[in-house]
């Protein structure tokens, strides 16, 4: 069970805190926003249903730059068809866009600027 706040996930590969978790709503993936030095993230995408306790990564995306403030992202939600990963970090007024399940090596950044972002969401058809 996740709980809200820092938590560590321990594997035999990292040990960094996770900002943000996510379970995708077919309930098939954990999504994870992990802060990477001075001035990165990384997503990283587990399977839940693995039974393999080797290794469960579906895709580990870097975001170098995208969360230079100790707090990290704002938002880390998935689309409402489990295939699409949307991360914001409101302050920076920054989305970016992502597909961890069919390409992890394409992702989208939207930039709003210095006025930041209110709120960022899917919509029902996940476009």
């Amino acid at each position: 069970m996740l709980l809200p706040g820092p938590t560590t996930i321990i594997n035999r590969y990292e040990c960094n805190p996770v900002h943000l978790a996510t379970v995708s709503p077919d309930s098939a993936y954990l999504a994870t926003a992990i802060k990477t030095g001075c001035s990165g993230s990384r997503i990283v995408v587990r399977k839940m249903s693995s039974h393999d306790s080797e290794d469960n990564v579906v895709a580990s995306i870097a975001l170098p730059g995208l969360a230079s403030s100790g707090r990290g992202f704002s938002v880390l939600i998935w689309s409402p068809d489990s295939r699409l990963l949307m991360a914001s970090h409101n302050e920076h007024g920054s989305i970016v866009i992502m597909s961890p399940i069919d390409n992890p090596d394409w992702k989208c950044t939207i930039e709003q600027g210095f006025r930041g972002l209110a709120a960022c969401m899917w919509a029902p058809d996940s476009r």
